[in-house]
């Protein structure tokens, strides 16, 4: 082997280590941390609107399928941040009484 691929094959081991120490670390700090979230953040997911190409020419069938429109879509979601140790909350379930976000963790 040559020995770049040696070198880089050891630094990989050595990151995937050191990037599951951090995250175990990590993952402890946000369990025992005594959360206080900011305000709700309105965060939507857009999605651009598409054409599926569909079949090309020339195959047509009982089963051929021409372009297809996919219009644009907004997902409406709200996110809380953590201001102790950064923990992100989404949730798109709102109150029936209005545009208020309602978290899992709330009780209503």
């Amino acid at each position: 082997m040559k020995p770049d691929a040696e070198q880089l094959r050891e630094r990989v081991l050595r990151l995937t280590r050191e990037l599951a120490e951090a995250d175990g670390a990590l993952a402890h700090v946000v369990q025992t941390c005594q959360h206080q979230y900011g305000q709700p953040v309105y965060d939507p997911i857009h999605h651009k609107a598409y054409t599926i190409p569909g079949d090309p020419p020339g195959t047509m069938g009982v089963d051929w399928r021409g372009p297809c429109y996919v219009p644009a879509e907004t997902i409406r979601r709200w996110k809380k941040v953590c201001t102790l140790c950064g923990d992100t909350r989404y949730t798109q379930n709102t109150r029936p009484t209005g545009e208020a976000p309602v978290f899992g963790d709330e009780r209503t």
